[in-house]
Order: C-alpha cells, then structure tokens, then sequence
C-alpha cells in the first residue's frame, strides 16, 4: 500500500486528525498527493488561509491533477455552484474513484435545485467505499429519525472507534430516544457531554426529562443549558416554552413564544404559537397569528386547518361544514389527516 493509500485510509477511519499527522509524514515523504491532502484537511477544519498557503507551493501534475482539481475547487470556486461542479465532475472524470469528490459534489448541490443529483453522487461515494464513513454518516442524517431509528442505531455502531465524536454520539443519542431505548439514550448523551458540551445533547436530556420522566425541574435544567450554550436554538427554546406551558407557567410560555416568533419567522414556529393560543383557548390571538402565517407563507392545508379548528370552538357550524367540504376537495389524505390530529388535539369546545 502507497503512502498516499495510507493517508487516504487514515483520513477515512479518523474523525479528529492534527496538523501534525500531515507534519510528521511529510519530513519523510515530500509527495503533491499528501500535500494536496493535508489542503483538504485544512479545509475541512476550517483553515483556509493555511490551506491557500500550502496550495500555492504545489505543482500540479497528471498523478495528482484529480486530487488538485478537488482542492482547487473547494478553495476557489465554491462560491460559484456552477463552476465548483464543472471542476468536480473533471475530477471524477480523471479518477473516478475518487470518493472526495464525489461526496464535494453531494454537498455543493443538496441545497440547490439540483439536489436530486446530490443523493446520486453520495451513493456513489460509498459504493466506491462501503467504509467511507464520513458519507455514510451524511446518508444517516437524510434517513427520517423516527421510522429509521433502528437502522440509524446499527449504522453507527458500525462505525469504528476512531470516527466518533459529539455529534455523531448526539445522533445516536437521538435514534435511541426515537426507538424508546431511554436508558442508553441517556448514557449516549451524557457520554457526547464529556467530549464536549452541546445544545443538542442537553436538549435531548432534556426532552427526556420533560416527555418520558416528566420531571419538569430537571427538564428545564437541561434546557436552560441548552439555551445558554445556542441562545438561538429554535427547538429547545419551543420544548423550554410548552415545558413551561405544562408547569402552568403560562405567562411565561406565552413570552418565549413571542420571543420565538421575533427571532425565527418560520411556518413551524407560527404552528407552534397558534397552537399554544388554542390550546388556553385565547382564539383572538390564534386567529390573528395565523392571519400572519397566511401573510409569510400562503394559505395552505395547515392555515386552512387552523380556520377549520377557530370556527369548530366558535361553533359556527354553517360556515364550518362548507369550509370542511372545500377542505376535502382541495387536499389529499395525508394533508386531510393532518387535519383530524389537529381537531383531536385541539378542536374541543
């Protein structure tokens, strides 16, 4: 095995690597192949100052024109999608056994309108690789967290000792909660907290305490931790708010999920004000929060949903049934469904 096979392979099995891996082999291998590497690496920590400084003492050639591409790519086109692909694709073309590009491409374009093509690009990844572990792991976090706990849980266990760190752990953390393996989700998490402390790891703590323990004083510990370490951490701050909404603090819940709406303006986070108003039956505020929501976002099956619910409460049953009937008509099941949760939720008199 070359030593740059030998590099390739450590960058693959290790989560955390130094400077100072690259340092040592370079005094004895003074290859473009591990430079170009050790560009890549920097670039993944986030130095790309150092990454530039080091590309620029290298010469490319037909031995590393793929890897060079890869790295010049990254380095200098990335702001361009259209550019960074059409090097990227180069790349593949040289060598397409090159699984770094592949998985560069995957996340130039998961964001794009040409996400389509990402999923098609890290599946190719790891068919060049089955072991490529950073792939795999963003194929896990595509997997829907509920339905594919189990398969979640066996994929990152199967992962070697060497590619584990706080987040992976979080996630992990996170599919035993999901498949009600509460006991090790909690040992996973605490585990994820000595690496190093995350919002994630104490918002899932916290859930646990909130949802599964219901004990609401240790809840908000772990929440508040949360908080303080992502002030602006959307998820936790709504769990802080019905946790509040549970502890019959309700003038305080009613601030964070103001406070909620002023710093994220998303549809989830109006869902979840709307929500809280119907369910302390305060219908002038849950009407006009979701008179905005149609402003931001449109109207749609859960505004439509919403109006459903107010006029139920109301008892205004003319206008009710014809709205319910235009309902059927205009949604499909799924959206239909969505419905009826929300009038067994909310929908009582």
């Amino acid at each position: 095995m070359s030593i740059t096979e030998q590099v390739e392979n450590y960058l693959t099995d290790n989560i955390n690597v130094s400077n100072s891996f690259f340092d040592n082999i370079l005094e004895e291998h003074d290859e473009s192949s591990i430079k170009l590497f050790y560009c890549y690496h920097l670039l993944k920590s986030g130095d790309k100052e150092s990454s530039i400084k080091l590309f620029k003492t290298i010469k490319e050639n037909s031995n590393v024109r793929s890897l060079y591409l890869l790295v010049n790519a990254i380095l200098f086109y990335y702001d361009n999608v259209s550019s960074c692909k059409e090097m990227l694709l180069k790349s593949i073309l040289i060598d397409n056994k090159n699984k770094w590009s592949y998985l560069e491409l995957f996340y130039l374009l998961k964001n794009t309108e040409e996400n389509y093509l990402a999923w098609d690009y890290l599946e190719k990844a790891i068919l060049i690789d089955e072991n490529f572990n950073e792939a795999k792991y963003q194929r896990i976090l595509q997997f829907d967290s509920i339905e594919n706990c189990s398969l979640i849980i066996n994929d990152i266990l199967a992962f070697p000792q060497t590619y584990v760190n706080e987040y992976i752990l979080n996630t992990l953390g996170s599919a035993y909660y999901n498949c009600g393996q509460i006991g090790n989700a909690v040992k996973i998490l605490k585990g994820s907290l000595e690496i190093n402390k995350t919002p994630e790891a104490y918002y899932l703590l916290g859930a646990i305490e909130h949802n599964k323990d219901r004990n609401f004083d240790n809840a908000l510990k772990y929440y508040n931790l949360s908080i303080n370490e992502d002030p602006s951490y959307i998820d936790c701050l709504n769990s802080k708010a019905w946790l509040l909404f549970d502890m019959r603090n309700i003038d305080e819940a009613e601030l964070l999920f103001k406070k909620i709406i002023n710093l994220n303006k998303s549809q989830s986070s109006y869902i979840q004000i709307i929500q809280f108003y119907l369910c302390i039956s305060d219908l002038d505020n849950a009407l006009s929060y979701n008179k905005t929501m149609i402003i931001e976002y449109g109207e749609d099956y859960i505004s439509d949903s919403f109006d459903i619910i107010y006029l139920i409460k109301k008892n205004n049953k003319e206008i009710l049934n014809n709205k319910v009937l235009k309902f059927k008509k205009k949604y499909n099941e799924e959206q239909i469904d969505w419905l009826k949760n929300m009038i067994l939720d909310y929908g009582s008199v």
